[in-house]
């Protein structure tokens, strides 16, 4: 049975609309959770907590340094900044990074396996699957 992979962003603060909104994710199937940015408060990460769950952080998580901590003692997995996210059913495609540059990373659909496909200064964006999923294409700028 293929894993049902639960995408959430932009809670901005609004702790009670990620907790309906992971409600009705998890009867439609979800096991994994991926936030994508803009949490503001740490109310937010509270309803991630015991999930398997992953976080990039967006533009409004001025406050992620402090965020960070508190996400990691509740068993979120923390990928950084930016978060550009694609899924070919194995495997996730992601952009991470900060301080002006981005790189691609793969994980497996089960969590395990983190990989940085790129590690270079410049900016990565867009990761996209070929049909067959064996090649994975981006944008480096």
């Amino acid at each position: 049975m293929p894993r049902v992979v639960g995408l959430l962003s932009d809670s901005h603060s609004r702790w009670e609309r990620t907790k309906r909104a992971l409600e009705a994710l998890r009867i439609r199937g979800a096991s994994t959770f991926i936030h994508c940015g803009d949490v503001e408060d740490a109310l937010v990460l509270d309803q991630l907590a015991g999930m398997d769950a992953h976080l990039v952080w967006g533009n409004c998580d001025w406050n992620s340094r402090s965020l960070e901590d508190y996400a990691r003692n509740l068993g979120i997995a923390v990928h950084g900044e930016a978060g550009e996210v694609t899924v070919d059913g194995k495997r996730i495609a992601f952009t991470m990074g900060g301080g002006g540059s981005t790189d691609i990373y793969v994980i497996n659909a089960d969590g395990t396996g983190l990989r940085n496909l790129t590690d270079s200064r410049e900016i990565e964006s867009s990761p996209t699957w070929s049909p067959d999923g064996r090649r994975l294409a981006f944008v480096s700028t």
